[in-house]
């Protein structure tokens, strides 16, 4: 069948008729199913709610399975949901950008007071107020966040492992490097490592167990 518009819209076949609007109306009990759907659950689905009738239904009339099979009902459906799974991935992929950037710029924000609180200990009438170890804690959380974020290497952290005076020291030249408004290199640059991230009519009943699709 060559289709007209997108497969699930209603559409004409070979003999270029159009699918008539009851039989499509049917064919969206069928496609709204989900991936799951078969014919005798969207035969149960539009009886309840055409008819309001709940009881058991093991067999649909045999002019659902002839338009199934005219107008391709499986395959058209299976376009549809190949279409939503590919419009849910690039949403989630959206999604997934959007939370790395922020857990990036959180990991940023926590170096950066890191880097205002080492600064301090050069102003000899503020040293009293600051400990070295809880700077290094807000670098090191800082780091992390933002490696994790991008996804580089654990050996990233070792600079968060120095001591007082290697961390001091280090920073002094960073300090030269950098402005107040500009952005923290992480703790692998500043060790000079450069780390990239990589229609028929008939009514006869048919059994629903001869076809997985059908039952």
């Amino acid at each position: 069948m060559k289709y007209e518009g997108q497969p699930w819209d209603r559409q004409r076949n070979e003999q270029d008729k159009l699918e008539s609007a009851m039989w499509y109306g049917r064919f969206e009990y069928y496609l709204l199913l989900g991936p799951e759907r078969t014919l005798i659950a969207a035969y149960r689905r539009w009886k309840v709610v055409t008819s309001g009738e709940k009881g058991k239904i093991t067999k649909y009339p045999g002019s659902w399975h002839t338009n199934y099979t005219i107008w391709k009902w499986k395959e058209r459906a299976e376009l549809w949901d190949a279409k939503n799974r590919q419009e849910r991935m690039t949403a989630e992929e959206n999604e997934r950008k959007k939370m790395i950037a922020r857990h990036i710029q959180a990991g940023r924000v926590l170096q950066q007071i890191a880097l205002r609180k080492l600064k301090i200990l050069d102003t000899a009438t503020e040293a009293q107020e600051l400990e070295p170890a809880e700077a290094r804690h807000y670098l090191k959380a800082g780091v992390e966040i933002e490696r994790q974020a991008r996804g580089m290497p654990d050996h990233l952290l070792q600079i968060t492992e120095m001591t007082d005076d290697e961390l001091k020291a280090q920073y002094d030249q960073l300090f030269g490097e950098i402005t107040n408004t500009g952005d923290v290199q992480s703790g692998d640059d500043q060790q000079g490592n450069s780390h990239t991230q990589g229609a028929a009519t008939g009514d006869t009943a048919v059994p629903s167990g001869h076809d997985p699709d059908l039952s």
